[in-house]
């Protein structure tokens, strides 16, 4: 079975996204500067497209948790995750809300996400791999 989280998405994660792209095409477009516009509008769609497309994906056959978020990608074991915390850190990550999980596997990696449904996230985590601690 395969299920999908999307991100939870922080109002301080969208103001920090756009708010310098509006500044800066209202100061580029009231210049008509016609490249900088443009620039601007490419960047704003690829933000965007980042912000819509970040999912974690479990699939339970193949015991894996895939991270996506645009050109990001992460596969992750599930039976190697030690630890899934709290996280309140602003370390650019795949999460787009700064109420955040890190989630510890192998022995050096971890991630930060922040899944819309957690309490559901990591009980289907822990379902698949009864070893992980969690500290929430």
């Amino acid at each position: 079975m395969i299920t999908k989280y999307s991100s939870k998405i922080g109002i301080e994660i969208i103001l920090i996204a756009y708010l310098p792209f509006i500044s800066l095409f209202y100061f580029v477009y009231s210049e008509f500067n016609l490249i900088g516009t443009i620039v601007i509008v490419v960047l704003f769609v690829f933000i965007t497209y980042l912000l819509l497309s970040t999912v974690y994906t479990i699939n339970n056959n193949s015991k894996k948790l895939v991270v996506k978020s645009g050109y990001f990608y992460r596969k992750i074991d599930i039976e190697h995750i030690k630890t899934i915390k709290k996280s309140k850190s602003w370390i650019s990550s795949p999460a787009l809300s700064i109420d955040r999980i890190e989630i510890s596997y192998n022995k050096y990696d971890s991630v930060l996400i922040s899944p819309k449904n957690r309490e559901q996230f990591i009980q289907e985590l822990s379902a698949i791999n009864p070893n992980i601690i969690v500290e929430i």
